[in-house]
């Protein structure tokens, strides 16, 4: 039989299709919003309280990695040495909840995770450490790609998330402004979430309010109508962060009574946990 040749007009509809087929972005798995044993609140488990964690030893947390078959048999507490690159834990039993983060992380196959301690960036560099020590250990599908970034509670009751690319002058500007700006790590700011917002823009991250379905700002005695004004002004706000998809629509409307301009949602996940890290999680191309 003889094969029959494209028409010219056929054959340029093809490159078109082919070269936008090329065009088109991946799907990856995406966790935003989660917090590490670096949290003052962190529990570990969904059902424990945080001074369940603070009374757990190490050998127990050990004792869950090899429940687990996270770590192998030859993989002892005994040799766990914390020198060079695992020097950034404080104990056995920190590097191991990070440990136990890290295979949650893969074993859901999430590619992407913004990492956001409550007032301190030091949880990004042990959760990346604790990745690649494992990714060594075991064979999983991805390798984890940990953003930098932080939660702060701010003065109008707001949480503010930012994210920043990882570098060290960048670092160096965000501690420095926690140095100067925090009342504690366990109370936040002084400072508004506009004047929080305003910092993350002026070192080129970005920021958003975090899990806003669950803000008070929505109650009619939650400061101004023209703070508000002013908080979801373009100039300010370019992303919210929701824990409820649902609520997207409604979220949406009351925003409009403040801005004209539609705006970006993410799905925050506030994790602080092992057992929630994969109940909300979305997809980026």
């Amino acid at each position: 039989m003889k094969m029959i040749e494209p028409t010219r007009d056929e054959k340029a509809a093809y490159d078109t299709i082919s070269d936008k087929k090329d065009k088109f972005g991946t799907f990856h798995k995406v966790c935003f919003h989660i917090h590490t044993p670096e949290s003052y609140d962190y529990k570990l488990f969904s059902q424990w309280l945080h001074s369940h964690y603070v009374k757990t030893s190490e050998q127990d947390i050990y004792n869950l990695c090899r429940e687990k078959e996270i770590l192998p048999e030859a993989f002892t507490l005994d040799s766990i040495q914390l020198e060079n690159v695992l020097s950034c834990y404080r104990d056995k039993k920190e590097f191991l909840s990070y440990i136990l983060l890290a295979d949650t992380i893969m074993t859901n196959e999430i590619e992407i995770v913004l990492v956001t301690d409550h007032h301190t960036i030091d949880g990004v560099n042990k959760l990346s450490t604790a990745i690649n020590e494992l990714h060594e250990r075991k064979s999983y599908k991805v390798y984890p790609e940990v953003l930098l970034g932080i939660e702060i509670s701010c003065a109008d009751k707001n949480h503010v998330v930012g994210i920043f690319e990882n570098d060290q002058e960048v670092i160096k500007k965000i501690k420095q402004w926690l140095e100067e700006n925090l009342l504690s790590v366990e109370e936040g700011t002084y400072e508004t979430s506009i004047k929080v917002l305003e910092f993350i823009k002026s070192i080129n991250g970005i920021g958003y309010l975090a899990h806003l379905d669950t803000s008070n700002i929505f109650k009619k005695e939650f400061s101004s109508g023209a703070y508000k004004k002013k908080l979801f002004s373009k100039e300010v706000l370019q992303i919210i962060g929701l824990s409820d998809y649902n609520k997207i629509g409604s979220i949406k409307e009351y925003i409009k009574h403040f801005r004209a301009e539609d705006i970006n949602i993410v799905l925050d996940n506030d994790a602080h946990d092992i057992d929630t890290i994969s109940d909300k999680v979305f997809w980026v191309k």
